[in-house]
């Protein structure tokens, strides 16, 4: 015959938990997204920078500073998004490649390597078109000219023109600045890594003791089924 003295339940409440996850659901999943996205457009913009830097001939950091990101906010969920952009629409043309055409004026003045320039490379506002015109040089054609004197130890050779800029009415601009592409490579690559990490902080972080508190009822309980009504273990 066997002798049954006395038996132990176990039982497992998940309300509590179900709660914890439900809160983590609505709270810091969208907080973690929204921080991730933050990241990979920081990555993407410091990718873009290093691609306009290789792409262009940059006199000063006005190119690279251009180069901007909104923030990704967890207020947005599901919908949360980070843009990357550059704040001057003429890089639309090095993006997409097309004809560009003179905002003023009527035609785009392209200068030649006779035209000196500064120690940074940048042409000074007395060497512009405007300002080389006033001084002596004319338009040619398409062409602003000047004379200039050519010396050698012998002698001093007749005037001749020198070519200092190329007037175009338009200018062809070749796609090569590839943003978009750049940028999806960047947001394939670290997203992933950005949010796993974003997200087990946002876990770590997160109130648990509400969860706890849920759960400590079950372990008073399944404790009091193996005490006597006086306390005492059976």
């Amino acid at each position: 015959m066997t002798v049954r003295a006395f038996d132990v339940e176990v039982v497992a409440d998940l309300g509590g938990f179900d709660h914890f996850m439900d809160g983590l659901r609505r709270k810091q999943v969208p907080f973690a997204t929204a921080l991730a996205l933050t990241r990979t457009a920081q990555d993407a913009q410091a990718a873009a920078k290093r691609r306009m830097q290789k792409v262009f001939t940059l006199r000063s950091k006005w190119a690279e500073g251009g180069v901007r990101i909104r923030r990704a906010e967890k207020r947005d969920w599901p919908n949360t998004r980070a843009v990357v952009g550059h704040l001057d629409a003429m890089f639309v043309l090095h993006e997409t490649g097309g004809i560009r055409r003179p905002r003023s004026g009527h035609r785009f003045a392209i200068p030649t390597r006779a035209v000196r320039r500064t120690k940074t490379g940048k042409i000074s506002k007395a060497r512009r078109p405007s300002h080389v015109i006033a001084s002596g040089a004319f338009v040619e054609g398409r062409r602003i000219r000047r004379k200039t004197r050519r010396s050698t130890k012998a002698s001093t050779q007749a005037n001749r023109l020198t070519t200092l800029y190329f007037l175009r009415r338009q200018v062809r601009i070749r796609a090569r600045l590839r943003f978009r592409v750049m940028v999806e490579h960047e947001a394939n690559r670290v997203l992933g890594t950005h949010f796993e990490s974003e997200l087990r902080k946002a876990i770590k972080t997160a109130r648990v003791q509400r969860f706890l508190r849920a759960t400590e009822h079950v372990v008073g309980r399944g404790r009091s089924q193996l005490l006597g009504a006086g306390g005492r273990l059976l």
